[in-house]
């Protein structure tokens, strides 16, 4: 006999109101959800991606069953989460003044879409072969 009523699933010891929810396709709780809520046991990370590109915001982050809206991504590094173009691992565009691939430079040599310039120490317009940027 039980003093208090309200257990969803009397043939399961873990399951009743006021238990911890946990990530197993259960209302561990009794309050009519399953798998809600942050912080539930088993969670995973998951990452603020408002630009859905796959990556987010490492400060920006809750322990989660599932994505749940903007909390997505579970890998995170985005440094331009308002650009789906801007993330780890994208191609680096020249001379658009931006990190494209999060790695801390702007624009670096060998970017795509880049010129190569050719050193022209005399001046003349043409340069040396095998001397570019």
């Amino acid at each position: 006999m039980a003093a208090e009523g309200g257990d969803c699933a009397d043939g399961d010891k873990n399951v009743f109101p006021g238990a911890k929810e946990a990530c197993n396709g259960k209302d561990d709780d009794c309050n009519g959800e399953i798998d809600e809520g942050k912080g539930a046991t088993f969670c995973k990370t998951y990452y603020r991606d408002a630009d859905a590109d796959g990556y987010g915001l490492a400060s920006d982050k809750k322990c989660l069953c599932g994505p749940d809206g903007d909390f997505a991504a579970l890998l995170s590094g985005d440094c331009d989460d308002g650009s789906a173009a801007t993330f780890p691992g994208a191609p680096e565009l020249c001379a658009n003044l931006k990190d494209d691939d999060c790695d801390g430079q702007t624009d670096e040599e060998n970017s795509g879409a880049c010129s190569t310039y050719f050193f022209d120490g005399d001046g003349d317009g043409y340069g040396v072969e095998g001397n570019s940027k």
